[in-house]
């Protein structure tokens, strides 16, 4: 059985390509791989850290695949393979299949519910309103500040006015897409720093940043930013700048390296803070470390978010919407 990228096989060919083996390697050995290779898969890759990226481009190359993206400073490749044999040849331990043939969405086999979010719980009840309320005058009809008992629970008015707002400050959502179109949104959305990740690799595209199977991205950007115009809500952060980092598909996954993908690019594009109101597929177990793939996975965006820490990005994710408890065997009670 001839196995592609195997040093049998790789030896062979150099032989008769007429150079000996442990000779300098060509440029590419794309002539080992089969044309009737089977369907396409974007895996994973680790690798040390600050490895360049011809060094990885060749090694991937040898085993038939291709680099989609390469970030050198944690490690972590982003490649596509039609070679079955892909993982295997580079190593089970460093290599995880995040979506193609034979993979459910984000990992090996997974039995979670279909989507990236959470299970959604009513909203708490109204509270007595109190003297936190916010500066600018209420229209009845159309505005709902004084409905917003998250508001006033967390101070946010004196923040605002202790900070003189946030000027300058990005805020990054990393979720399914903002509608920079929305009238409480429009001013806040900086086109200029929004990406699309959702295949690991950075699109600048507004298509690809803007929403297509969720409002979920719009909703958390009005939680974060919306304009403080007596219209509608208000919100936390009124003045910050929001930056729509997609990662999360039209399915409402959220693949492992789609997650890396937005990291980074909040990492560095400097932004203040980043936040994360998803779940990374393959869920909770990859987060045990478990010895079945799903510990690449957890490595990759250990990495990323390490790195955005050492940049000064603050990183901010959702514990989900039910009780859950850390135990040394991972995640009880997730909702």
């Amino acid at each position: 059985m001839r196995k592609c990228g195997s040093a049998a096989v790789l030896g062979a060919a150099l032989v008769l390509a007429g150079q000996q083996p442990g000779a300098a390697e060509p440029t590419s050995s794309r002539f080992l791989c089969p044309a009737d290779a089977g369907q396409a898969t974007r895996y994973l890759v680790l690798s040390e850290e600050e490895t360049p990226t011809r060094s990885v481009t060749r090694e991937i190359e040898a085993a038939c695949g291709t680099v989609a993206t390469h970030y050198a400073r944690i490690g972590v490749t982003v490649a596509v393979s039609r070679n079955p044999e892909f993982a295997d040849t580079l190593g089970t331990a460093r290599v995880f299949a995040t979506h193609g043939p034979g993979t459910r969405p984000g990992g090996h086999g997974s039995s979670a519910p279909p989507s990236g979010h959470a299970p959604s719980t009513p909203a708490p009840p109204t509270p007595r309103p109190t003297s936190e309320q916010p500066d600018h005058p209420a229209n009845p009809d159309t505005d709902l500040r004084d409905r917003q008992w998250n508001l006033r629970a967390i101070g946010a008015a004196s923040a605002r006015r202790d900070g003189e707002g946030a000027p300058g400050v990005v805020v990054g959502v990393l979720d399914s897409g903002i509608d920079a179109t929305h009238p409480d949104l429009a001013s806040a959305v900086a086109p200029e720093l929004s990406v699309g990740c959702t295949d690991g690799t950075p699109r600048r595209s507004p298509r690809d940043w803007a929403p297509s199977g969720s409002a979920h991205g719009t909703h958390v950007a009005g939680i974060v930013a919306a304009a403080d115009d007596g219209r509608g809500i208000t919100g936390v952060a009124a003045g910050a700048r929001l930056a729509s980092v997609k990662v999360v598909d039209d399915h409402g996954h959220v693949t492992p390296d789609a997650a890396v993908c937005g990291l980074m690019w909040a990492a560095e594009h400097g932004f203040a803070v980043a936040n994360s109101s998803f779940v990374v597929t393959p869920w909770a177990r990859a987060c045990t470390g478990a010895d079945d793939g799903r510990g690449v996975a957890r490595e990759a965006v250990v990495r990323a978010v390490r790195h955005a820490h050492e940049r000064g990005t603050l990183t901010v994710a959702a514990a989900s919407n039910a009780s859950a408890e850390l135990t040394p065997h991972g995640l009880t009670g997730a909702g």
